[in-house]
């Protein structure tokens, strides 16, 4: 079984990054994530197809997160 070490120099390797966050699902939080998405694919030079890719599947999560939550009210 691997450290937690080995997995975290795999994902570095691999250029994997995980998000985690444990608080509200705010408007303003979406837009500084929306906001470093945009710098981050502008920063890795992605295609145009690729960027729409991204982008549909953060929203995509986004909505499942704020609709699935156990906190929704």
């Amino acid at each position: 079984m691997k450290s937690i070490g080995n997995l975290e120099s795999t994902l570095e390797e691999n250029g994997i990054a995980f998000l985690t966050y444990g608080g509200f699902l705010t408007q303003t939080l979406l837009v500084a994530l929306t906001e470093a998405l945009e710098q981050g694919i502008e920063s890795c030079e992605l295609s145009r197809k690729t960027s729409i890719n991204i982008f549909t599947i953060f929203i995509e999560l986004s909505q499942n997160i704020m609709n699935y939550s156990k906190g929704k009210k």
